[in-house]
C-alpha cells in the first residue's frame, strides 16, 4: 500500500531534459559571446594575411540554434550614392546574406555527461544595422558608386552600388571575408597559393588554390561548404567548454 501524500488532482511534472551528474539541465540554457580574434585562429593563406575578425556567436540549446550575428554601422557615403541605392545595400546584407549562409549546415554538440549525448543545432546567420540591437557594431560599412572596390579592410566594409547585382553575389561573398574565410582563387600574379582551414578537434582541411564552383572562389556562385563554417565549431567549442558556458572541458563541438 502507498504511503503517498500527493494530491491525486495535482497535475503530473512537466517533461525536463535529462540531466548530467551534476543536476544541471544539459541542454536547457543558452550561451552567448562577442568575438573579436585574429582569422589565423581560422584558417592561413598564403597569398591573404591575417586579420582581425568581430561577430557574435549565440548557442541557444533550447531553442535549437546557433546564431552568427554580424553587426553594422553606416561611414562614409560617397556623393551621388541615392537613398535608394543605400537601402538596396542594407536589405541585400540583411536579407540575402542570411539566406545564402544559413540553414547549408549544422552544429553537433557532444556531452558525454548528458542524457541523450548529443544535441544537433541548425547554424544560422542574422545581419543588424547598430539602431535595431544593444550588440555593438562589429563593422562599418562604407559606400560608393560603382564599379569600385568591394573589400573588407580592418573593421571597414567597403562596398558600391553594384554589389547588388548579379542577385547580391558580391556582398554574400565579401561577407565570408567578415567572419574570417579567405580568397579561393588566385590573386592577380600569383601561380600557386594555399590555404588551410582548421577545425575544432585540431585537425585541418587543406586546399591549392585556384578552387571552383564556391562561394569564396567563384563570381556568382552561392555554394557554401561545410570547411566555411568551421569557424563556428571552434568558438562554440571554446564557448561551452568555457565559464561563460557550461563548463565542461569535455565538450565537442563539429560542423555535420
Amino acid at each position: 500500500m502507498c504511503g503517498c501524500n500527493a494530491d491525486p488532482t495535482a497535475p503530473p511534472a512537466p517533461n525536463r531534459t535529462p540531466s548530467g551528474g551534476s543536476g544541471t539541465c544539459c541542454w536547457c540554457t543558452t550561451h552567448t559571446r562577442n568575438v573579436s580574434r585574429s582569422s589565423a585562429d581560422y584558417r592561413t593563406s598564403t597569398q591573404s594575411p591575417p586579420s582581425n575578425k568581430k561577430w557574435h556567436l549565440t548557442v541557444n540549446l533550447p531553442g535549437n540554434q546557433v546564431l552568427v550575428t554580424t553587426v553594422f554601422k553606416w561611414g562614409t557615403i560617397a556623393s551621388g550614392v541615392t537613398e535608394a541605392q543605400k537601402t538596396a545595400i542594407k536589405d541585400g546584407l540583411k536579407n540575402r546574406v542570411p539566406a545564402v549562409w544559413g540553414n547549408k549546415f549544422d552544429l553537433k554538440i557532444t556531452d558525454a555527461t548528458c542524457t541523450p549525448t548529443e544535441k544537433t543545432l541548425p547554424i544560422r546567420f542574422r545581419v543588424l544595422w547598430d539602431d535595431e540591437t544593444t550588440i555593438g557594431h562589429h563593422y562599418t560599412a562604407n559606400l560608393a558608386v560603382g564599379p569600385a572596390t568591394s573589400d573588407i579592410t580592418g573593421s571597414n566594409a567597403n562596398f558600391d552600388t553594384l554589389d547588388t547585382d548579379d542577385n547580391s553575389y558580391t556582398l554574400c561573398h565579401e561577407y565570408g571575408h567578415t567572419v574570417g574565410l579567405a580568397d579561393e582563387y588566385l590573386y592577380r600574379g600569383q601561380t600557386s597559393a594555399t590555404v588551410v582551414y582548421k577545425r575544432a578537434d585540431g585537425t585541418t582541411e587543406s586546399l591549392t588554390l585556384p578552387e571552383s564552383g564556391n562561394i569564396m572562389a567563384t563570381s556568382g556562385n552561392f555554394v557554401v561548404l561545410k570547411r566555411h563554417l568551421f569557424f563556428v565549431e571552434i568558438e562554440a567549442q571554446e564557448l561551452l567548454r568555457s565559464g561563460d558556458g557550461l563548463g565542461k572541458a569535455g565538450i565537442t563541438c563539429q560542423v555535420v
